[in-house]
């Protein structure tokens, strides 16, 4: 049965990565905050007609895979977080320990789709490579940048779930305009060079890419299963 206002969970992120210190916002609570959701992508999946529930990142094994269970959708943002599984201090990587569960759950539950924006899409690949973190570079500097796309042949021929290109006129043309014109906004500074999915077997089976940029820069992928 569809569902026309579903749930979305939302990993929070660390409120002590710059440049997100939730310690300098004099927020007026009774204790103190640990992590927080970029109000942009509320506003994003609630314009859709989506719920959204935060996933906290320091919330048990038991409760959020309880959480998780009741959830039509997960996404990633965007943001500032490490990918260790301890902070410099030695305490645990509440994020990145979330991630790891999270992706886990999905790989027994794959009819809950996962979405993951920059950090988050970053996220999905380094807790999948058998490689782990160092498949990433941290060289691929796109920083206030606009890019076209160069799609795939996968996504070229009408393959994808995600862009689908051939549907009706607008899709074609929305298809047109990314592949043609600076339109995909960049502000990072690490990324993936799309050759990731031919050395790492973990990766290669469990994402296809959809486009990367001139750089190249990996830009989209889309989960094989």
């Amino acid at each position: 049965m569809g569902n026309d206002s579903p749930l979305v969970g939302i990993l929070t992120l660390p409120c002590n990565q710059d440049p997100n210190d939730c310690s300098g916002l004099n927020l007026t609570l009774p204790f103190e905050p640990i992590s927080y959701v970029p109000a942009s992508y509320v506003k994003f999946l609630e314009s859709g007609g989506a719920r959204v529930i935060p996933l906290l990142s320091d919330m048990s094994d038991d409760m959020i895979t309880s959480v998780m269970s009741q959830l039509n959708g997960i996404l990633f943002t965007g943001g500032v977080a490490s990918f260790s599984n301890n902070n410099n201090n030695g305490t645990i990587n509440w994020y990145w320990t979330q991630v790891t569960r999270i992706m886990e759950y999905l790989r027994k539950n794959k009819d809950i789709p996962l979405w993951g924006t920059c950090l988050g899409m970053e996220a999905m690949i380094c807790a999948t490579a058998m490689n782990g973190t160092s498949v990433m570079n941290l060289n691929l500097t796109a920083n206030y940048m606009a890019l076209a796309l160069n799609f795939t042949s996968y996504a070229a021929n009408n393959e994808s779930r995600m862009l689908p290109s051939h549907l009706n006129a607008y899709t074609a043309y929305i298809y047109d305009t990314l592949s043609t014109e600076n339109v995909t906004f960049n502000e990072h500074f690490y990324g993936f060079n799309p050759s990731v999915f031919v050395s790492d077997p973990y990766v290669r089976t469990n994402f296809t890419v959809l486009s990367y940029s001139s750089n190249p820069i990996l830009e989209d992928i889309q989960g094989s299963f």
